[in-house]
């Protein structure tokens, strides 16, 4: 029996993709209390929009995030067209040097 209508593979993928910002925005809050030279308000996070989520900071592209949840996947050229399409969205936006990311659910 296939799956038809299912939406609960991607409901968890959304779902872990959810957890892997938060512990990442909260990683990077804690750095950014750390360091008194930096100012918590000028960072900011873009969700699905131009990647699955963007850390901004003064308005300009910190890091651009990609994370997948595939179950069957195991091998990394599954995962060639997310890394391409981060790599184009760097390139476009304001800044070219930004760090990306890209998140990947590996069971065993």
């Amino acid at each position: 029996m296939g799956r038809g209508n299912d939406a609960i593979p991607t409901w968890s993928g959304f779902n872990y993709q959810g957890k892997m910002m938060l512990l990442y925005v909260l990683e990077l809050i804690n750095q950014i209390v750390k360091d008194k030279n930096k100012d918590i308000d000028a960072y900011s996070v873009e969700l699905e929009k131009t990647e699955d989520f963007c850390i901004i900071c003064d308005s300009e592209y910190k890091s651009f995030h990609q994370v997948k949840a595939y179950l069957s996947k195991d091998k990394w050229n599954s995962y060639s067209k997310a890394m391409d399409k981060l790599l184009k969205h760097r390139a476009e936006s304001n800044n070219p040097t930004a760090k990306c990311y890209l998140t990947v659910a590996k069971t065993s």
